[in-house]
């Protein structure tokens, strides 16, 4: 069997990522491979899922917006308060906000 110069199919797309697709197969069967575009398109999206896959996951930071009732009060959009948050403003309904500012302010002083 005779050896191919540039190996698999796949290894020919892998090394040649910046030609488009169609542009790609021409240059094969010039070089004695054949494949399709869909091949090249298959082969390109599985690298770059295995890509963002090693990549770590990035920690989303979600700004709280302030936002003035009709009480002239100011609020914060649940919707976009953090699980975390959501938990925090729940223990301080439940305490009482004077009493909340009382541990947070002895937390402050250790």
């Amino acid at each position: 069997m005779k050896k191919r110069k540039y190996g698999s199919a796949s290894n020919f797309i892998r090394k040649n990522p910046d030609i488009p697709a169609k542009d790609l197969v021409e240059i094969a069967k010039k070089s004695g491979l054949t494949f399709s575009v869909s091949l090249v398109n298959t082969v390109r999206a599985a690298d770059a899922k295995k890509a963002a896959a090693q990549k770590p996951a990035k920690h989303v930071v979600r700004r709280v917006k302030p936002v003035a009732t009709s009480n002239g009060k100011v609020s914060i959009l649940n919707s976009e308060l953090s699980d975390s948050d959501r938990q925090f403003v729940g223990l301080v309904i439940k305490l009482g906000l004077i009493r909340a500012n009382q541990l947070l302010d002895g937390i402050s002083n250790v």
